[in-house]
């Protein structure tokens, strides 16, 4: 079973089946050919069906892991710019209140100095 024939003849394919109620994974490879012929028509082919439910089950639970992961150094990556514009913003404004006290202060020195 070559399906393109400058290639080694392999051919994989992955399915979900159903078996006794419950989603299985299988993983089915031919390889070298793979094909049997009787009388110049396929008979039958030849390869190995793996269960791969397990390697998929994982694959799903670490991809789950990766998406929590992801949204908390999002949400880390808010929180710090929120923090960094808050500080930008706080250090003007302080500075503005600290030169308006000052400049009060002053002006009060003066008027009771007369």
């Amino acid at each position: 079973m070559r399906l393109n024939p400058a290639g080694d003849g392999e051919f994989k394919a992955e399915y979900r089946v159903v078996k006794f109620g419950q989603w299985y994974y299988t993983l089915d490879i031919l390889q070298g050919g793979g094909c049997i012929f009787d009388n110049g028509q396929p008979d039958r082919l030849v390869g190995v069906t793996r269960d791969v439910t397990e390697q998929k089950n994982l694959q799903k639970k670490l991809q789950a892991q990766r998406d929590e992961t992801e949204n908390i150094f999002k949400q880390q990556v808010a929180a710090l710019t929120a923090s960094a514009i808050a500080h930008e913003l706080n250090q003007p404004l302080t500075a503005i209140s600290a030169y308006g006290e000052s400049g009060v202060a002053r002006i009060r020195q003066r008027c009771f100095k007369l």
